[in-house]
């Protein structure tokens, strides 16, 4: 029970001493002081941000070899809401707040960010008053809609903005809410109650964010939009400094050119070194930036500006139907909502998501993290909660721990700790047959009832991860950005993660396909993973 519950924390085996003190230690508290010891790793946050990076097909590059890439193409900074995400769930902040920074965080001020400190387990110091400076933690959390997998040097570009939308609407209503939004984007949603209205109500609010920098050219490339972490009179004055800089090197190469061997001790050239010599060293570090979205929609685009988008027909912006004005979908929402009036309504909508009476949203969260615990959901189908999903196997267990989810807080390490101290977690893996069947029957074969704990293999990171942790190689490094190199002996977290050009681990152990949203993985176990561990160069 001890070295799997720390797997499950911390995506890592138990020291020998942990063992040790576990196995001494015969209260009855001791797996709970176990479980609250482990959640408080920083380990932990590295492990369940994993978890969270599959649902929001993340990656740290579009194409393979980060030597090779197009700066102005590639998420160069994705690393940032890699570590953001980290950070949230160590600290436990509210889920409610998880959500709201992701599909919001540029329009948080500072306020926000004091109540969300205030409830969260470990509060920063600071104050409610609003300084007007950029909430870098807002903005860095908002690359969760720009980091997408879409072509960025389509040559149709109002093509791809469109794509970009589906991609943002896609990944929002599988993530928070189990629903296949991008469905209605053709015509009205076959089997879920999402008209192709709800869809472009809902696609009005992210074509009126911004999120690249400029529409581009037929047959070049889109440059994602990125903003400053830093006082914008930080940045000018940067920019002042290296302008500085470059005019007096500017004179400096100008006396060079009338004089090649120009004598050591002449004033004039001596003053201009200690000019940019004193300059050099004043210079303010490079300004740090996020991939970050922001109010108004892409400059020379079909829809600038903020405003509402009509029909698409068959989902193509060629032929455009009646305008729709932007809300929520009326079904789950209700009709009777208050129009968006002001800004993209991504506040609206992360309100509406994060809603107490919203049905969905905590049911949606509960369920995976049920599953990323006992290997299967309460509901089989965890992006989607529509009406080709599979039903609750326990709906009256996933009300309750939704219910009391919410009752806490939205605290993630609050519903932990409630599932895993339950006597569903602790059971054996062992299988129970009922008598009267015979030796070859099993009562409950596909565990749906939950009468054992279902074994099953780690995860390609765990796999990873635990190697260099018992071979005493382990580097405790956290954050940063990722590496290329996949022989490092940081955590998996931090090798990269491309698209187009998947490390044959990653693809032998299955891990998550960044194209998409990976609602579970899927488990293999064949051969070639035997001879991989055996004779890789990793391994040796």
């Amino acid at each position: 029970m001890r070295s799997f519950s720390t797997f499950d924390l911390t995506g890592l085996p138990p020291t020998p001493d942990e063992r040790d003190a576990f196995s001494d230690d015969q209260t009855e508290e001791a797996f709970e002081r176990v479980v609250d010891r482990l959640l408080e790793s920083t380990a932990y946050g590295q492990r369940w941000a994993r978890h969270w990076l599959d649902v929001v097909r993340y990656a740290d590059y579009h194409d393979g070899d980060p030597k090779a890439r197009n700066p102005v193409c590639e998420p160069l900074e994705a690393w940032r809401y890699r570590d953001w995400v980290v950070d949230a769930l160590n600290r436990d902040l509210p889920f409610d707040h998880f959500i709201t920074h992701q599909i919001a965080g540029d329009l948080l001020t500072s306020r926000d960010r004091f109540a969300a400190s205030q409830m969260s387990s470990n509060p920063e110091a600071g104050s409610p008053e609003s300084t007007g400076d950029p909430y870098a933690e807002g903005l860095v959390a908002t690359t969760f809609l720009v980091n997408g997998a879409w072509d960025r040097g389509d040559a149709d570009k109002e093509k791809m903005v469109s794509d970009m939308v589906d991609d943002q609407l896609d990944t929002v209503g599988k993530a928070f809410l189990g629903l296949t939004l991008g469905c209605a984007r053709c015509h009205d949603h076959k089997f879920d109650p999402i008209s192709q209205a709800d869809y472009y109500a809902l696609a009005g609010v992210f074509y009126s964010t911004r999120m690249l920098k400029e529409l581009g050219t037929k047959g070049g490339e889109i440059t994602l939009q990125r903003r400053p972490l830093v006082p914008q009179e930080m940045v000018e004055k940067r920019y002042l400094q290296v302008q500085q800089i470059a005019e007096v090197s500017a004179k400096l190469a100008e006396l060079e050119k009338q004089s090649p061997t120009p004598p050591s001790d002449d004033p004039g050239r001596v003053a201009l070194m200690h000019q940019r010599e004193k300059l050099q060293e004043e210079l303010l570090p490079e300004t740090p930036s996020a991939l970050a979205v922001s109010e108004g929609g892409v400059p020379g685009g079909l829809f600038p500006g903020i405003q509402d988008v009509p029909i698409h027909i068959r989902g193509s912006y060629t032929r455009l139907g009646d305008v729709v004005p932007r809300r929520m979908p009326l079904f789950f929402a209700g009709g009777e909502q208050q129009p968006i009036t002001s800004g993209s309504g991504r506040r609206e909508l992360a309100a509406w998501v994060t809603s107490k009476e919203n049905p969905l949203t905590a049911r949606v969260i509960v369920n995976r993290v049920w599953q990323w615990h006992v290997g299967a959901g309460l509901v089989r189908t965890p992006n989607n909660f529509g009406l080709l999903s599979e039903l609750p196997s326990h709906p009256a267990l996933l009300d309750w721990l939704s219910a009391r989810f919410i009752d806490d807080g939205w605290s993630l390490k609050k519903l932990h700790r409630r599932i895993m101290l339950s006597a569903t977690y602790r059971q054996a893996s062992k299988i129970h047959r009922a008598p009267e069947q015979g030796q070859g029957q099993d009562q409950d074969p596909e565990n749906r009832w939950l009468s054992r704990f279902a074994a099953r293999r780690l995860e390609a990171e765990a796999i990873r991860d635990a190697m260099l942790s018992v071979a005493g190689q382990l580097d405790p490094a956290t954050g940063g950005p990722a590496s290329d190199d996949v022989s490092i002996t940081r955590r998996s977290l931090y090798v990269q993660t491309a698209r187009w050009d998947r490390s044959n681990f990653a693809t032998l152990f299955d891990a998550a396909n960044p194209d998409a949203s990976e609602e579970k993985r899927n488990v293999s176990t064949v051969a070639p993973q035997s001879l991989f561990l055996l004779n890789h160069n990793f391994t040796l």
